[in-house]
């Protein structure tokens, strides 16, 4: 593995951190790695939720096909 697949990539900013909950948790029962973080801390919104690099396709392609994004 090169370097670069080691580094964290971000693949979405949820609206709310029950939007990133979901997301995450879907992406990890996938055995999909996440970190997420607060964009906005004084509002508590804006989540950026990021993937290893390797990861970063198939977590776009999960995260697409989620219902009620």
């Amino acid at each position: 593995m090169e370097e670069e697949d080691f580094m964290w990539t971000s693949i979405f900013v949820a609206a709310t951190k029950g939007q990133a909950e979901k997301i995450c948790e879907r992406l990890e029962a996938e055995g999909i790695l996440t970190d997420r973080k607060s964009i906005d801390a004084s509002r508590k919104a804006n989540f950026e939720i990021r993937v290893l690099a390797s990861e970063v396709e198939e977590a776009r392609d999960i995260v697409c096909n989620m219902p009620n994004l």
